[in-house]
């Protein structure tokens, strides 16, 4: 195209500027029926993610894209933005000629526009989206990447992401990473048959396919295996039980006639237990917090009664011994005849449990003895 200023009438600019877009659904399939659709600040919304209308609604400004007339408009639309750059290849434009491509913007800008909507050309998409008042339950959507979007963060030499790359790659031992880009060609050979911002639309970001989450696997091995008291597992269980035992052989085993078990050393052995007991519950609800974070992709086995709304188990049934159920998901332990009793029990049981490796245990305890610390622990659990 040659560089020499054309001259067009008042009325052609604002002919031109009054149909322009921000989407162009050419952009999707350039064989396409043509679709072009330009929004009103109206249509902004406050919401917490990356879109035009957001994006409108926090006050900012788009380029605009023509859909109609392919490159013969691309002439005419080179011009209107030289005169909105106040370019200097627009000097030779008129008074008048500025004027009303700058009002036609203006008033593009504050109002909305459509064209060719009455159908979906079947070149283009279309995904079927619930919504509760629609026919049938469902309504069929058209997604559009709208070129005005891409043209803030793309665009060659202005865009947020171009300015981005340019500054990182200046200073590589800077704090700034370089962001990956892929390449599209959209647009074909000749992108100014599809419009003037599609070459913003042909270096998007570019991330990896996202891996396995370790925590859904967590969480799935906790509804289908409950937590696991290896008090022989590194951890606030262990450490309390260990503490337990090496007060317990210095306080509590004195040999015979050298001393006595006073109040203060039996308060001491209460607050030990007592730890024991909430070290427990705390492995618990570390557990309880990623079952439920994705307790939406859990099975649904068990629905518990009387609540209100519905509420499934967080817990497999077939998790042994049941009493772990009701330690992962508190609303089970009312469906758990002596809970608290039962957990103590299980707790204390797992204190004495021999090391698979070793075969040794960190403490042994007499049949008083355990009982006294799954009383302690009893009233814990409550």
């Amino acid at each position: 195209m040659s560089n020499t200023w054309k001259t067009f009438t008042p009325e052609k600019y604002r002919e031109e500027t009054g149909r322009l877009v921000h989407f162009n659904a050419k952009t999707v399939n350039s064989n396409a029926a043509l679709v072009g659709i330009r929004l009103e600040p109206e249509a902004a919304l406050d919401l917490p993610y990356i879109s035009l209308r957001t994006l409108l609604g926090g006050g900012f400004t788009f380029p605009l894209d023509y859909a109609e007339g392919g490159a013969a408009v691309a002439g005419i639309m080179k011009q209107i933005n030289l005169i909105l750059a106040d370019a200097p290849e627009a000097a030779a434009a008129g008074p008048e000629e500025k004027a009303a491509v700058k009002e036609g913007i203006r008033e593009a800008r504050s109002s909305a526009y459509s064209t060719g909507t009455k159908r979906v050309d079947h070149r283009l998409r279309q995904v079927l989206i619930p919504k509760a008042d629609a026919a049938d339950g469902y309504v069929s959507m058209t997604p559009i990447t709208s070129g005005s979007l891409c043209a803030l963060f793309f665009a060659p030499e202005t865009g947020l992401v171009t300015c981005h790359n340019a500054a990182a790659k200046a200073d590589p031992e800077g704090p700034l990473r370089r962001l990956r880009q892929a390449q599209f060609g959209i647009g074909g050979a000749n992108p100014q048959n599809v419009g003037c911002l599609v070459r913003s639309m042909q270096r998007p970001l570019m991330v990896g396919a996202p891996g396995f989450c370790g925590s859904v696997r967590a969480a799935f091995a906790l509804y289908h295996k409950g937590v696991d008291l290896d008090v022989h597992t590194p951890g606030g269980f262990h450490q309390a039980v260990r503490d337990y035992a090496a007060f317990r052989e210095q306080a509590l085993l004195v040999p015979e006639g050298l001393g006595r078990i006073t109040m203060e050393t039996r308060q001491e052995e209460e607050r030990l237990v007592a730890r024991i007991a909430r070290a427990v519950l705390d492995l618990a609800a570390e557990a309880r917090e990623t079952l439920i974070t994705f307790a939406h992709l859990l099975p649904q086995e068990e629905l518990i009664p009387q609540t209100d709304p519905e509420v499934y188990a967080l817990v497999s049934p077939k998790v042994r011994p049941t009493v772990l159920r009701g330690l992962l998901d508190p609303n089970l332990r009312p469906l758990c005849a002596q809970w608290p009793r039962k957990m103590a029990e299980l707790t204390v049981a797992r204190m004495l449990a021999a090391n698979a490796r070793t075969g040794l245990s960190l403490l042994r305890l007499d049949g008083a003895a355990r009982s006294g610390l799954e009383g302690i622990m009893e009233g814990v659990f409550r």
